[in-house]
């Protein structure tokens, strides 16, 4: 599994399309795991709709 530390590079981007597809579920799961941290947060802050 890829972890970014640094942004990408377009130059540093892997060719194979397998490794390419990991990196992208990667960072799909990691923007998932963020929006729902958001989400708590604004929910602790806020309060949740109703």
């Amino acid at each position: 599994m890829y972890r970014l530390i640094m942004a990408i590079r377009p130059d540093a981007l892997p060719i194979d399309p397998s490794a390419l597809t990991e990196m992208v579920l990667a960072l799909d799961a990691e923007n998932e795991k963020l929006r729902v941290a958001m989400q708590t947060l604004e929910e602790m802050i806020f309060g949740k709709r109703s």
